[in-house]
């Protein structure tokens, strides 16, 4: 067994072999960037750059060079925005990023975008996630929420979204 990792600043992508004496397998696939999650689909590996950008990487036929496409979000060098999760949902079947802290955004509220994998098409505003009721979940009158990182539940398929400034997990099935 085998997990994949990046390293958040260097644009490497590790292969990290569990229970082996053989611990890991790096390739570098971009410069120094600010890399934030993955998610490994059809043998591809999709790497979310903390701007928008995803990395789409494949390997060789032998296995022992990585090839990378960036797909560009758009006006990624004109917004200020921050993503850090990045997760497929099959239902849509699309990549969904959550803005941890968009430009676009409101003070109790953030945005979800998808990343079309075939085509290479950003969506804006698959979805929008209201705080409020979080924050009275909470006891809170207010907060903002931050997501740091998505995943959904394969047993559940309930969306877990973990926003480690504000010390919560979110649970929804929406």
């Amino acid at each position: 067994t085998s997990v994949f990792a990046i390293s958040d600043e260097s644009g490497n992508l590790f292969k990290i072999h569990l229970g082996k004496t053989i611990i890991t397998k790096k390739w570098k696939f971009d410069k120094k960037r600010d890399f934030e999650d993955l998610y490994f689909k059809d043998s591809t590996i999709y790497v979310l750059e903390s701007n928008g950008n995803i990395y789409s990487l494949n390997f060789s036929p032998k296995g022992d060079t990585i090839y990378s496409r960036k797909n560009v979000f758009p006006n990624s060098n004109k917004k200020k925005n921050d993503f850090e999760s990045l997760y497929y949902d099959d239902h849509l079947k699309t990549f969904v990023m959550i803005c941890k802290n968009c430009e676009g955004d409101k003070r109790n509220s953030v945005t979800a975008w998808g990343f079309d994998p075939e085509t290479g098409k950003y969506t804006f505003s698959l979805f929008t996630i209201d705080a409020a009721p979080i924050a009275r979940q909470t006891g809170k009158n207010k907060i903002k929420l931050q997501p740091s990182g998505a995943a959904v539940n394969p047993l559940t398929k309930d969306l877990w979204i973990l926003s480690a400034i504000n010390h919560l997990i979110v649970v929804t099935d929406d």
